[in-house]
C-alpha cells in the first residue's frame, strides 16, 4: 500500500492533512461516490418517507457502504426527520430536506475497502411560492443532446451524487432561455427532466415513459398514476419518441418537492394548456397526498 504525505494543498493554501479540510479528500469528492434522497415536509407532515429511505438503502447496497444507524429503520429515520425539523425551529413551514451518504473513506482508485464506514449529511431549505403548484407559471422545455445513462451501465433506480449528465443537460437547457432539459435515452425514446418525470395526455389517455427508458421511476410518479387509474383515466407506460409532446393535448412533469409541474414549450414548439383536466390532476393529487401525510410528534 503506498502512504499518503503529511501536506496537502487545498483551497490556496498548503494545509497538514492533520488539519480540517482533510475530509475533503474522500471518495465523494474524488469519484462522486455516494447516493442522495430528497422529499418535502409539509408543516411537519412527511409524504411516503419510508419510499425515500428504500431508495437510499438500494443505492448504498449497489456501492457496498453500510447503512448509517439513524437510516436503518423507518422509525429511526422519522426520528431523525422530527429532530432535524426541530433543531432549525421550521415545524410550520413547507421545507425541503437532502439527505446525502457517502463512505469515510480516502482510498485512491476504484478499488475500495469494505465495510466502509458512512458519513451523512442533512441539510433543507424553506419552499417558496415558486414551489406551489401555477398554472399560470407553466414551464419551458428544451430537449437535450445529452442522453440518459443506460441502466445497464449505472441503475437509475437511485439518486446518485455524480450526476454530470444532468448537470450538462441543464446547463444546456439554460443556455436556451429553457426551464429544464428534456432527456432521451440513447433510443431516443423521452426518459425523463433533469429535475423531474414527464407524462401527457392525449384524448382521453394518459401516457408516461416506462421504466425500460432508463428513467428514475419516482415517489410523485407513482402516486399520480394510482390516482389517476383510481379516477378512471387509462395510463399507459411505454417507449415514446419526443413527437409524442409535441403533439399532445396537455404535458405536465412530477416531482416530490414541487409536486405537478404544468409544460407549455417543447424547444420551439407551443403544447396546449387543458385548465380542465389541470383542476382534476391537482385536486386528486392534493386529496392522495394529504390522506397519505404521516405527521410527527412535534
Amino acid at each position: 500500500m503506498s502512504t499518503g504525505l503529511d501536506v496537502q494543498y487545498i483551497d490556496g493554501a498548503m494545509r497538514p492533512v492533520s488539519q480540517g479540510g482533510e475530509r475533503s479528500w474522500d471518495r465523494l469528492s474524488m469519484y462522486g461516490e455516494g447516493c442522495f434522497d430528497t422529499l418535502r415536509a409539509y408543516q411537519g407532515g412527511l409524504l411516503m418517507a419510508d419510499k425515500h429511505l428504500e431508495r437510499i438503502h438500494r443505492g448504498l447496497k449497489h456501492i457496498n457502504i453500510a447503512v448509517p444507524g439513524e437510516l436503518s429503520s423507518t422509525e429511526l429515520f422519522y426520528e431523525l426527520l422530527k429532530e432535524f425539523l426541530q433543531i432549525n425551529k421550521v415545524q410550520n413551514e413547507d421545507v425541503r430536506i437532502r439527505i446525502q451518504v457517502w463512505a469515510d473513506d480516502r482510498t485512491v482508485g476504484y478499488h475500495h475497502h469494505k465495510n466502509r464506514k458512512p458519513r451523512m449529511r442533512v441539510e433543507g431549505s424553506i419552499l417558496n411560492e415558486e414551489y406551489v403548484m401555477d398554472p399560470q407559471q407553466p414551464w419551458k422545455l428544451r430537449t437535450s443532446t445529452v442522453r440518459k445513462i443506460p441502466s445497464q451501465a449505472l441503475p437509475s433506480d437511485v439518486k446518485w451524487t455524480n450526476g454530470i449528465n444532468y448537470i450538462l443537460a441543464a446547463a444546456e437547457a439554460a443556455d436556451h432561455r429553457a426551464d429544464d432539459a428534456l432527456m432521451l435515452d440513447v433510443r431516443n425514446n423521452i426518459s425523463e427532466t433533469t429535475l423531474a418525470n414527464v407524462f401527457w395526455k392525449k384524448g382521453e389517455t394518459i401516457y408516461t415513459p416506462s421504466e425500460k427508458c432508463d428513467l428514475l421511476p419516482g415517489i410523485t410518479r407513482a402516486l399520480v398514476i394510482k390516482g389517476l387509474q383510481e379516477d378512471g383515466f387509462k395510463v399507459e407506460t411505454g417507449e415514446y419518441f419526443r413527437e409524442n409532446l409535441v403533439a399532445s393535448d396537455f404535458v405536465w412533469l412530477t416531482n416530490s418537492v414541487r409536486e405537478l409541474i404544468p409544460v407549455c414549450q417543447l424547444d420551439d414548439e407551443s403544447i396546449p394548456f387543458d385548465l380542465n383536466f389541470w383542476d382534476i390532476l391537482s385536486t386528486r393529487f392534493q386529496q392522495t397526498r394529504n390522506s397519505l401525510l404521516h405527521h410527527v410528534d412535534i
